[in-house]
């Protein structure tokens, strides 16, 4: 469900680490003993988590949105696993499952840089700027801006 291989493979192998609670976390940090800040770097309201910072946080959930505008309609902010679940409730064939389930992994890839580069680079992004801006210019991220209709399996 997470892996792309043929397309970007770090998305998906930093989704598949988001899955196993591989990414570190402030709250994984803590719990190993290396004092870090505990406040989300995005909204500095809540305690980082995986499943605040995978989309519970209103700055992420809202990038993600963009992406996934059925996510609106929940009455919660869906976790990590939830957003996937909800590509996959939608009754799209199989190339559209593809791509939104990449354009998810995606996501998740350009949020954790983000977090890494507001911690340790101190380089901001806005919600809006964040899937438009420098973060998406790399090679590989317009992939995300192409037509659906133009994607194949």
């Amino acid at each position: 469900m997470v892996w792309h291989k043929k397309y970007a493979l770090r998305y998906s192998a930093t989704a598949w680490m988001a899955f196993k609670g591989g990414l570190k976390t402030a709250d994984i940090l803590n719990a190993r003993g290396i004092i870090s800040s505990n406040t989300c770097c995005f909204c500095h309201l809540e305690n980082e988590s995986m499943a605040h910072l995978f989309f519970e946080c209103s700055f992420t959930f809202n990038i993600i949105k963009k992406f996934l505008p059925w996510l609106g309609n929940l009455l919660m902010k869906p976790n990590l696993f939830q957003v996937f679940d909800s590509v996959l409730d939608q009754g799209f064939n199989a190339s559209h499952v593809n791509y939104y389930l990449l354009t998810v992994c995606a996501s998740i890839y350009f949020s954790w840089r983000a977090r890494n580069d507001r911690i340790f680079g101190g380089i901001l992004d806005c919600q809006n700027t964040l899937p438009l801006g420098r973060s998406f210019g790399q090679p590989g991220a317009m992939l995300l801006f192409c037509p659906i209709r133009a994607w194949n399996r």
